[in-house]
């Protein structure tokens, strides 16, 4: 297989599926340099959460292939269930309160407090992105792998920005619940505000930039065994660049917090080993059509990273006013159950 022979030679490749696709795509880059995205040249796009920490990085694809999603075979079930330990709850606890304390003296709205949580053992990353393609139809699905930074997955329902000529959608997706149907959701006041935070500042990120988005009623929408609020906003982006409107929308409060600027100085004060690729983005950019480059971008949510026989899990929950440790702390382990279920 191409890609096995690719991955021996230790060179940088990206494998994915868009959401409720049935075609599943590989990149493959002839050489092993660490490639910047200019938003002019097609190929595959992976960005961190913090740029500032970590740089972004580009796959040039000097090779590409298109397959099936019934071609790479059915995923076999785990045959054991990984458990979740509550090792870190403390730590996690001391960071919701001191999250909470800047909360109250109103230093900013909300902000999101995320953590990591290791795994040692040879996983078959291949294997987990089959399970994966067939669990969440309906999400973004990446594995990609440099040499600098080991293999990275996700499986996202959140689209950072999507363009088609000379119009741009994006969606304020927040919120969090599990509920054993859709038709027995229920939101709660934290959930609801939460989301409209995420909505309102994606609508005035837009209008700075002199666009002029309209926005769609607010839906529930689900993801695996968890439900999220959701509003679709699109505008005309007025032959706007795309590296402008990428940097107005990212990262958002439903990833970061509000005030941004706050938001993103508090985090980086929280959690010192950094998110990586974790709630970042990645997605395709195409500059062969015509002059107008185009873009498919989603937030790098349901992650996970491989490197030296260890996978370590990402997960987080917005803190706002009235959120509670406890709570928030079983608010991260449902959401790394969604993935752990899957490993074995």
């Amino acid at each position: 297989m191409a890609l096995e022979k690719h991955r021996g030679q230790h060179l940088p490749w990206a494998c994915f599926s868009m959401p409720h696709q049935n075609e599943v795509q590989l990149v493959l880059q002839s050489t092993d340099e660490w490639l910047v995205p200019d938003f002019c040249t097609t190929g595959f796009v992976a960005a961190p959460f913090d740029e500032a920490a970590q740089p972004s990085v580009f796959f040039r694809p000097d090779l590409q292939w298109v397959a099936l999603r019934f071609e790479l075979g059915d995923p076999s079930k785990p045959t054991s269930q990984i458990k979740l330990s509550d090792q870190g709850r403390d730590d996690h606890a001391a960071q919701v309160r001191k999250a909470l304390q800047s909360i109250e003296a109103q230093d900013l709205s909300k902000v999101v407090v995320a953590r990591s949580i290791d795994f040692a053992g040879a996983f078959d990353f291949w294997l987990l992105f089959k399970r994966m393609l067939h669990a969440y139809p309906a999400a973004m699905v990446v594995v990609w792998s440099h040499p600098k930074v080991g293999v990275w997955m996700c499986a996202t329902p959140e689209r950072l920005l999507r363009t088609e000529s000379q119009n741009l959608e994006t969606v304020a997706l927040a919120g969090t619940v599990t509920a054993p149907s859709l038709n027995e959701v229920v939101w709660g006041d934290k959930e609801i505000q939460e989301q409209q935070w995420v909505t309102r500042d994606i609508e005035q990120s837009l209008q700075k930039l002199g666009l002029l988005p309209s926005i769609s009623p607010v839906a529930t929408v689900q993801a695996g065994p968890l439900f999220h609020l959701n509003q679709t906003i699109s505008a005309d982006r007025n032959g706007m660049d795309l590296k402008t409107i990428v940097n107005a929308l990212h990262p958002s409060p439903a990833i970061g917090g509000t005030p941004k600027l706050k938001a993103l100085e508090l985090i980086r004060d929280l959690e010192p080993k950094g998110r990586g690729f974790y709630a970042g983005y990645l997605g395709w950019i195409d500059a062969d059509e015509s002059d107008e480059v185009q873009a498919d971008l989603y937030v790098t949510l349901r992650c996970l990273s491989w490197q030296d026989d260890c996978v370590t899990l990402y997960v987080g929950g917005g803190i706002v006013a009235g959120s509670h440790p406890d709570k928030e702390w079983e608010e991260t382990q449902a959401k790394a159950r969604v993935l752990a279920r899957l490993l074995e």
